[in-house]
């Protein structure tokens, strides 16, 4: 809509109504643009969980540089032209489209499902997480995240313009830092903290270190160095190793054929913290600002974000049995040769059953034999011989 402002408005004579076609451009851009719904999805699909918080940590990483490398190279071509960043911009999705045209399909047909299209909507994508407590202890957290993540964004630059007297062009570095920070932080120091104590301890840490930094920046308020702030923002880019985290741990507690669900939830959850920490910024910024207390904002996200504190520390207790042990054939394809060497020594195994001794009546362990290898269980001396059936 940029891009074709000024010829549109001329061939139609509506010069007056340009922002009418930018409205519609982003109402357009919000209903198709949403595909890290889908890329999750797909890194849900492919990842085993030995893989799952790395594959996810790349794609957090990833997405945090394109934000950070885009603005600076947006704001060096709209010098020239105004309409020029779209352009680029549309040149640069026409060619992702190749790419996402030449990927294959991470779904299984296996584990493909037929459409339900009366939850093809915001509420019946979000009911999904209702199907168990996990879930709705993921839904809350996650929501939490959001919500204050989108809140920092959203405010940070007209607050540090009213509190430190800062031009955009030195607060954006700051933001910069958030992003490049991310990216290290998944790199150097997620993937350690995973191998060693797991996901879940650290999604506590990043939590913790999340609400600590907005602590940190409400304390900042109260004093006048700017430079200070960089340490909030190294603090805030630890923290954000929580997400990948968290995807990664709630991706493993869900089925193969559900991975599109979940993800699909977690974005309308993305879409409502979006909302309500904008509707929070419109509501309280100006006001607090105005009477000299504008830590306050930092303050509220960071009791706000406390709950989730909170519930990161019970998440243990409420994973599924057999998180961690994800059966590697609903990763790979059927037709590969450990997946059907996998699903016959299942297949095998589930033909032994236990039997018992009519003297004990205690059941006899059973010993799973590997492939081609066979094992003998002599009865006990003093069994009766003549019982109906025997021991495995």
């Amino acid at each position: 809509a940029l891009a074709t402002r000024d010829r549109t408005d001329y061939l139609l004579q509506l010069e007056s109504n340009g922002h009418i076609w930018m409205f519609a451009a982003r109402c357009v851009a919000g209903l198709c643009g949403n595909s890290f719904i889908f890329t999750r999805a797909s890194v849900g699909d492919i990842s085993t969980a030995a893989t799952s918080a790395r594959n996810f940590a790349v794609l957090a990483g990833t997405i945090g540089f394109g934000f950070v490398g885009g603005a600076p190279v947006g704001a060096a071509l709209s010098t020239k032209q105004l309409q020029l960043p779209m352009l680029v911009s549309l040149a640069v999705i026409v060619v992702n489209m190749g790419c996402i045209l030449a990927l294959q399909e991470t779904l299984l047909p296996k584990d493909r499902e037929q459409v339900v299209w009366r939850r093809a909507n915001p509420i019946g994508t979000i009911s999904f997480l209702l199907d168990a407590k996990f879930l709705m202890v993921f839904a809350v957290m996650a929501f939490l995240d959001q919500f204050t993540i989108s809140l920092l964004q959203t405010i940070f630059l007209p607050y540090a313009a009213y509190v430190y007297n800062v031009a955009r062009e030195v607060a954006t570095p700051v933001l910069v830092i958030f992003g490049v920070g991310q990216g290290l932080v998944y790199a150097l120091i997620m993937r350690p903290l995973v191998r060693r104590y797991g996901e879940v301890s650290v999604i506590k840490l990043g939590y913790v270190l999340t609400c600590l930094a907005f602590a940190l920046l409400a304390l900042l308020s109260y004093q006048s160095n700017f430079w200070l702030v960089y340490l909030a923002m190294v603090v805030f880019a630890c923290g954000a190793m929580s997400n990948p985290a968290e995807m990664a741990v709630v991706s493993q507690c869900v089925p193969a054929t559900a991975q599109g669900k979940l993800q699909a939830a977690n974005g309308c959850l993305d879409v409502i913290g979006k909302l309500m920490s904008a509707l929070m910024a419109f509501l309280m910024f100006e006001p607090v600002a105005r009477a000299g207390q504008p830590g306050l904002v930092w303050w509220s996200a960071s009791i706000v974000l406390l709950p989730g504190v909170l519930l990161s520390f019970r998440i243990q207790g409420l994973l599924p049995e057999d998180y961690g042990r994800r059966d590697m054939a609903t990763h790979v394809d059927a037709s590969n040769s450990l997946a059907s060497n996998e699903e016959s020594a299942q297949q095998s195994t589930a033909e032994l059953k236990p039997q018992c001794c009519r003297k004990t009546e205690d059941l006899i362990p059973i010993v799973v034999p590997l492939p081609q290898v066979e094992v003998a269980v002599s009865m006990e001396a003093d069994c009766p011989p003549d019982i109906s059936k025997p021991a495995t």
